[in-house]
């Protein structure tokens, strides 16, 4: 009976060790369960970010890709403006000097001595004056000095204008009355002006463009910042 009571004992002892060691585990277990579905819940969230981070980023590197080349297309487009509008400037320039040649030429002293006061760069008054033959003869002389050397720039330099200008002086001025002076010299400031309007606006052009340039870069230096930090 004593040994009976002591088994019944050490069993029913047995049996509050299990369950108490159930207990513990199970809490553990359940611990752990909790623990798992929270880390495979970060695990997701963690992978939807780096898939949407990786794909923001080819995104990105696209757009730099296409703004780096868009960059490089302005930039040659307004290096091309650039060297366009100097060997243009430079072309006016020879023009401007070869027409200041002209004009030398037709206020001279061989010229003054022909045409006594009346000037290449005399308009109004001296619009009408009477000339002789001799006067006549010698006035297409100055002329065609003046026309052989814008002749020789026009071909040079190619420039229709000059040759224009070089046409009119070469041309026979038959009237002894009205002055050639007049029409040659408004032919002269014609093109004077109209070299200066090219000028002023390939000046704008080449300016807008670098103004492009500029922002462009700026614009994609800002993004390249705010896409990597």
């Amino acid at each position: 009976t004593q040994n009976l009571a002591n088994a019944r004992q050490v069993e029913s002892k047995s049996i509050f060790d299990y369950n108490a060691m159930m207990k513990v585990l199970s809490e553990e277990y359940d611990d752990m369960s909790g623990l798992l579905e929270k880390r495979k819940k970060e695990i997701g969230e963690e992978s939807e970010l780096v898939s949407r981070t990786t794909s923001e980023m080819n995104t990105a590197q696209e757009r730099l890709s296409d703004d780096s080349e868009f960059l490089e297309s302005l930039t040659n487009r307004c290096s091309k403006k650039k060297a366009e509008y100097e060997k243009r400037n430079m072309l006016r320039s020879q023009e401007e000097a070869a027409i200041a040649e002209a004009i030398a030429v037709l206020n001279s002293d061989e010229a003054f001595s022909t045409f006594g006061t009346v000037s290449a760069t005399s308009t109004g008054s001296t619009s009408f004056f009477q000339i002789s033959d001799t006067q006549n003869t010698d006035m297409q002389k100055v002329f065609s000095t003046a026309a052989a050397a814008l002749a020789r720039s026009s071909k040079k330099l190619h420039s229709v204008r000059l040759a224009r200008i070089s046409m009119e002086l070469s041309a026979k001025h038959k009237d002894k009355v009205s002055n050639p002076f007049v029409k040659v010299l408004e032919n002269i400031n014609g093109t004077v002006a109209l070299i200066d309007a090219e000028e002023a606006d390939d000046k704008q052009k080449l300016d807008t463009c670098n103004s492009e340039q500029r922002s462009e870069e700026r614009r994609v230096g800002k993004e390249c910042r705010s896409r990597w930090s």
